[in-house]
């Protein structure tokens, strides 16, 4: 998906204005580049719970938790 971002940005848009809404998942995992999301026309964004259980592990992972949901709704998508 991230190398043509520029092309996935416009069919993205385009399905935009069709009125449909983005979502994407498995945010997190090992496939996911995440801070290339803030590129992307996202409405939704549900969140890999396995990513999640690794990150609440650390000791501060709760802070590190909430910093990623702060970013991913930053960039106008609603958390899942």
């Amino acid at each position: 998906m991230y190398d043509d971002l520029d092309r996935v940005k416009e069919a993205l848009n385009q399905i935009r204005a069709l009125g449909f809404k983005i979502a994407v998942s498995e945010i997190g995992d090992a496939f996911c580049p995440v801070f290339r999301l803030s590129e992307l026309p996202l409405d939704y964004v549900f969140l890999d719970k396995s990513a999640i259980t690794r990150l609440m592990a650390d000791d501060d992972g709760e802070r590190v938790v909430g910093g990623f949901i702060s970013y991913l709704k930053g960039i106008g998508a609603l958390v899942f």
